[in-house]
């Protein structure tokens, strides 16, 4: 006879901060959206879904291979701001809008 016990062992969830970024009049960005976040396992995680209006509801899902491309309103939400290309790898292009 013997004894088998198996330990189920939870998955912990990516530990994602918030980011900000600044930048000038028509000029473009690029940077990580990944690099103040964690994960509790030390595990490798990309960026897969998209609350875009930060309402709490996914509103996008990033391809894996790809990029999701939308058009972001400025902060008072008067009209578009520029156009944010987003990518698995948690790479974040920012392109403003010649208005701003």
């Amino acid at each position: 006879t013997a004894t088998v016990c198996i330990k189920l062992v939870g998955k912990n969830d990516v530990i994602a901060e918030d980011d900000s970024y600044t930048t000038n009049h028509d000029t473009p960005i690029t940077e990580s959206i990944i690099l103040n976040d964690s994960d509790p396992e030390n595990d490798s995680f990309t960026v897969s879904k998209v609350d875009a209006d930060g309402d709490g509801t996914v509103d996008e899902m990033v391809p894996a291979g790809g990029s999701l491309t939308f058009v972001g309103d400025k902060v008072d939400g008067s009209e578009p701001g520029g156009v944010v290309t987003l990518y698995p790898n948690g790479t974040m292009s920012f392109d403003p809008d010649e208005s701003l």
